[in-house]
């Protein structure tokens, strides 16, 4: 009688073990990484208020379309600017979001970010 103890209490705790073993594993296969993704355009010269001035745009896609933000330098105009301030301002502030560049061609940059 002991020795059936024994054996159904061995079953029951190797059961446990490897229940608490493989619950992890099969957690993670089940997780489905899901992505949002934005593009950062060549830098375009703005028109009315901002003419003459180097833009950065964003374009954030999303199931209904894409939503755009620009990036301005600030401060004066400065005659020499070939639009790469707004670039590199757009660029950090997309890193400072959590955004990885996936891939660029030129100045043209795609990104994507792990959503919540």
């Amino acid at each position: 009688m002991k020795s059936r103890l024994a054996a159904v209490v061995l079953l029951v705790l190797a059961t446990v073990i490897v229940a608490v073993a493989v619950w992890p594993v099969r957690a993670q296969e089940r997780r489905v990484d899901r992505w949002e993704y934005c593009y950062l355009s060549y830098p375009i010269l703005g028109a009315g208020p901002a003419e003459g001035e180097y833009i950065a745009q964003i374009f954030y896609f999303t199931t209904q379309g894409s939503k755009l933000e620009a990036v301005r330098r600030p401060g004066p105009k400065v005659a020499r600017d070939d639009g790469s301030t707004a670039r590199t301002m757009a660029v950090a502030k997309l890193g400072s979001e959590g955004w990885e560049l996936v891939t660029s061609q030129g100045a043209e940059m795609m990104f994507k970010r792990r959503l919540q």
